[in-house]
């Protein structure tokens, strides 16, 4: 079952959030994590994709590096690749290279300069 602030974390892009924000994070933790200057959600972002968006090897990171709970990584983790699923994916229509139009782009990276 999902919470409300787990609904609210995965159904927005990143942008400033703090990390207390994050599903999971919240009280002594938060505090914990903002101490080492992780004050944003960002920057758990950043170290769940350096951890190769492996869920046990970054929660076991929560739990050994700012003694988060199992449950309370398990929380997180799950938020931040839910989150990732939602607004890393690439998009399906970035993989069509049947186009015959000659203007468009035949990937997400090929941007025209006539656009």
């Amino acid at each position: 079952m999902s919470t409300k602030k787990h609904q609210n974390f995965v159904s927005k892009p990143m942008e400033d959030k703090a990390v207390t924000d994050m599903p999971g994070i919240r009280g002594a933790l938060g505090k914990r994590l903002q101490k080492q200057g992780f004050d944003k959600a960002y920057m758990l972002l950043g170290k769940f994709v350096a951890h190769k968006k492996n869920t046990e090897k970054f929660a076991k990171w929560l739990r050994e590096t700012f003694g988060a709970s199992a449950q309370q990584a398990d929380i997180c983790t799950r938020s931040l690749q839910e989150w990732c699923e939602i607004f890393l994916s690439t998009p399906t229509s970035c993989l069509d290279t049947t186009t015959s139009r000659p203007d468009t782009p035949t990937s997400c990276l090929d941007t025209p300069t006539s656009w």
